[in-house]
């Protein structure tokens, strides 16, 4: 699996990838990521949230800016925990193996 890092803020302010295809421009500033549940409990997609955005429990409509579709979710639950922070790690005396959830 490939994968690209693009900055998003830099010493507090937010930065954007400008692109001529619609799918590789980004939104600017930090971002959190929400996985999306069907009413059975079975991961439908992923969301992302600027980092300062609430979060609510489900949503009736999450707009899709590519395809333009809208989608709704039961359930909505935060994925990003913050791991470090100036260099230092935010979980104590846990270790990241004891953190770590699989959803």
């Amino acid at each position: 699996m490939g994968m690209v890092y693009k900055v998003c803020e830099f010493r507090g302010l937010p930065r954007i990838k400008l692109s001529e295809e619609t799918e590789k421009t980004t939104i600017p500033g930090s971002k959190k990521i929400v996985r999306a549940f069907s009413e059975k409990d079975e991961p439908l997609f992923d969301v992302l949230y600027l980092a300062d955005e609430e979060v609510p429990e489900n949503s009736d409509k999450i707009f899709d800016r590519v395809t333009g579709q809208t989608y709704t979710a039961p359930k909505l639950v935060l994925l990003t925990q913050l791991l470090f922070q100036n260099g230092k790690s935010e979980l104590g005396q846990n270790n990241i193996k004891d953190q770590r959830v699989i959803l």
